[in-house]
């Protein structure tokens, strides 16, 4: 087998990443890590602002930046987190 990236496809075959990307220009936009970090901020300072209306407001910055974190560490696309179930 070759050092070269393989993945499988729906019918259990050994295919190149090549056959699926003929380019980069096919990839979704996706965030560089100063903007992922960012935004954990940005997060942070808006439920932060938002503390005379919840007393929990601590737990949903929490919540929403575990949120970012998942889709960061894990690649996911928002509508497959979202939908993730016990089960998955």
């Amino acid at each position: 087998m070759t050092n070269q990236l393989q993945q499988i496809d729906r019918k259990g075959l050994l295919v190149k990443p090549e056959q699926y990307l003929q380019d980069k220009s096919q990839l979704p936009p996706h965030i560089t890590l100063q903007e992922y970090r960012l935004l954990r901020e940005a997060i942070y300072k808006f439920w932060e602002n938002k503390k005379k209306f919840s007393n929990n407001y601590q737990l949903i910055a929490n919540r929403d930046v575990l949120f970012v974190d998942y889709l960061w560490e894990t690649g996911g696309r928002v509508g497959d987190v979202v939908n993730l179930t016990l089960s998955n």
